[in-house]
């Protein structure tokens, strides 16, 4: 009975002097009302008062905005021709949840105007937004339907190839990709239906920050892709952070792990293959359809000139990331959403630039090498990549020795590092190309006959 008669007394103590605080807070606010009033005769409007005189957004006029801009302007702010932003909207708007205020290019546009590196308040006084919640929803409800509705070509032909009922149309899909590799070699290398190499794509600091830390000195996702001539992305995977290299990113991807890790699977036995560079030869070896340039065997005329080709072919995919990174303003910066959300982001984005892709809308080619003028020394062939897209090659120079390319006069290698050969053949098909490459009679042209040329200003 003492103990609640104590317990009792401190709760009103306690409970007058909350009052007390109260009172005291309550007249030094009013002082500073009345100080407020009296030096700018405006008085405070009180907590939540704006959010009820808040105007609704007044939503963007389609029509008008349709009309308005010309193709050009289209495509420099949605990345994209009008015939191709149709073709998404048809493909996403059966997907999309219905609103009432927005309609579905309204909903596109925003998301395609923040893919393009807009601001959030910029997209949202344009379309007429209520916040950046609503944005936020239409951004990530957008891009996990485009990352549903399409697919990668590579992707889809390698699974179609393991059914029987599907096998005709995977083979088919194949061949049409890896016909467009050919004509970078006039038809003698055969079989290959893209070029693998992967991209370190900015990210703000994770939580596990030491994994993502890569070699150039950000946090990033090592983002693996394969792209066929025509600069589309045929295949792609974010599983790997920043620190991983390049083979390990690729063994830790559905298509290292379930293709190239498994000689029984259709693909490896098709005949066709993907080129990756040097990074990728310790797989390459154990898989026959991941081919890499020669590099521990003592170069010969026509390694060296397989070695050539196949870095030209590989140059696509080099192409590839500069055409996708410069399209994509969001990639300018780190991106600042969640690991998932950047795989779904990336996943979307590329589909989205395949579709750009087969629409019309993409670098322009240029000349890379063309011979301009007579040069002292006959050329047979030369490098050219014409506006039209045709490709010519070059051949041997008449005078043209690989060993000075590799060696100097006393026998010394220049160029990577010499192991002596151990007899095993890897990589087959490898062997195959450089056969045929040399049955073409196509060689590695020349470097001191372009470096005259291009000293002299002949081209």
């Amino acid at each position: 009975m003492i103990y609640s008669r104590m317990a009792m007394a401190a709760m009103m103590q306690s409970e007058a002097r909350r009052r007390r605080r109260r009172k005291r807070n309550a007249a030094a606010t009013h002082l500073v009302v009345t100080a407020l009033e009296r030096l700018y005769g405006v008085r405070p409007t009180a907590r939540g008062a704006d959010r009820k005189t808040r105007t609704k957004p007044t939503p963007m006029d389609w029509a008008e905005r349709w009309s308005r801009l010309s193709e050009a302007d289209w495509r420099q702010r949605y990345r994209m021709g009008k015939q191709t932003f149709t073709q998404l909207v048809d493909a996403v708007r059966p997907h999309l949840k219905p609103t009432r205020d927005l309609t579905p290019e309204v909903i596109i546009s925003a998301v395609l105007r923040w893919c393009a590196g807009a601001s959030y308040w910029d997209v949202l006084d344009m379309h007429g937004m209520a916040g950046t919640g609503t944005l936020h929803l239409r951004i990530w409800e957008v891009l996990e339907i485009i990352d549903e509705v399409f697919t990668f070509p590579l992707l889809e032909a390698i699974i179609a190839l393991e059914r029987p009922e599907t096998k005709d149309a995977g083979v088919q899909a194949l061949q049409e990709m890896a016909d467009t590799f050919e004509r970078k070699t006039s038809g003698v290398l055969k079989g290959c239906v893209g070029a693998i190499d992967g991209i370190a794509i900015k990210i703000t600091k994770p939580k596990d920050a030491v994994k993502h830390w890569c070699r150039k000195g950000f946090y990033s996702l090592n983002v693996q892709a394969i792209c066929d001539q025509e600069h589309r992305i045929t295949w792609l995977s974010t599983v790997a952070c920043g620190s991983t290299h390049d083979v390990q990113a690729l063994q830790c991807s559905w298509l290292g792990e379930h293709v190239f890790a498994k000689p029984e699977r259709a693909f490896n036995n098709s005949g066709f293959c993907v080129f990756g560079d040097a990074a990728y030869r310790g797989l390459a070896n154990r898989c026959r359809s991941l081919i890499t340039p020669y590099d521990d065997a003592e170069v010969t005329v026509e390694e060296d000139s397989f070695n050539y080709y196949h870095s030209s072919s590989r140059m696509s995919v080099e192409g590839t990331f500069g055409e996708f990174s410069q399209r994509w303003g969001v990639l300018w910066r780190p991106l600042r959403v969640a690991e998932d959300h950047a795989t779904l982001l990336l996943s979307a984005l590329a589909k989205v630039h395949n579709l750009c892709v087969d629409g019309g809308h993409r670098a322009p080619s240029r000349c890379v090498g063309q011979h301009r003028g007579d040069v002292d020394r006959p050329v047979e062939k030369y490098v050219c990549i014409a506006p039209d897209g045709s490709r010519r090659l070059a051949t041997a120079y008449p005078d043209y020795n690989v060993a000075e390319r590799y060696y100097d006069g006393a026998g010394n290698r220049l160029l990577g590092r010499y192991r002596p050969s151990n007899g095993q053949r890897l990589q087959p098909i490898r062997d195959e190309m450089k056969e045929e490459l040399a049955e073409a009679g196509m060689t590695h042209p020349s470097t001191s006959e372009f470096s005259y040329r291009n000293r002299n200003g002949t081209w």
